[in-house]
């Protein structure tokens, strides 16, 4: 279930972000939603892009 509009991860660190997906992508595979646990986790995926471009950026 995504976040409400007010609680969006736009407003986190991108390592919130990450988490947050990851933790709702893996309860909804846990509930046997394969669609939205695959949602989440292209989502947590970004922002995993996004924190691993951080650490080691491209020159």
């Amino acid at each position: 279930m995504p976040l409400p509009r007010n609680q969006s991860s736009h407003h986190q660190s991108p390592k919130l972000s990450y988490e947050s997906y990851l933790s709702q992508a893996q309860a909804a595979a846990r509930s046997g939603n394969l669609v939205d646990a695959e949602n989440f986790y292209q989502h947590a995926e970004h922002y995993f892009r996004i924190l691993k471009n951080h650490a080691h950026p491209s020159h």
